[in-house]
């Protein structure tokens, strides 16, 4: 075998290496999201309560400082799970986006941000800061495990 021979052989091998470890599963099927239980829906009037108390759980600095407002009528969503001590590929619930003005460290407010959240029986599960073409807006959950996001 000549040196080409095994220089393709050593690329194509970990090529293959690579390819296995694409993840999988990154969206429900349409099966899982017929048979999900979402729960009850939140009244859209006690989501700032929630989502008030999912700050506290995450770490946000000034949680009972923040405004929160403007959040929409939640609809269906979900969350993949990649906590692997809860054993669920994805986390089903209710999506919805609220306006929020937090504090920084000196006490001014840094200006409202709209933040997206799955709540499941009146608790948020999960939340995702705005997208920004420089960070591709990181998701987090109160454990700060890492997280996909879909409706």
């Amino acid at each position: 075998m000549n040196v080409v021979n095994v220089m393709r052989l050593a690329s194509l091998s970990i090529l293959i290496a690579l390819m296995s470890c694409t993840p999988k599963n990154l969206k429900p099927t349409d099966q899982q999201i017929a048979n999900a239980n979402y729960g009850e829906a939140p009244d859209v009037s006690e989501i700032p309560v929630m989502v008030r108390q999912y700050l506290k759980r995450s770490g946000y600095y000034d949680p009972n400082g923040a405004e929160i407002e403007g959040c929409t009528e939640p609809e269906r969503g979900w969350v993949k799970n990649l906590d692997y001590e809860i054993h669920a590929d994805f986390l089903f619930g209710w999506k919805t986006q609220c306006d929020v003005n937090g504090k920084n460290r000196m006490g001014g407010f840094v200006g409202f941000q709209a933040i997206e959240y799955v709540i499941l029986d009146d608790k948020v599960i999960a939340g995702r800061w705005p997208t920004t073409a420089s960070s591709g807006g990181p998701i987090f959950t109160p454990d700060s495990k890492p997280v996909i996001w879909g409706n």
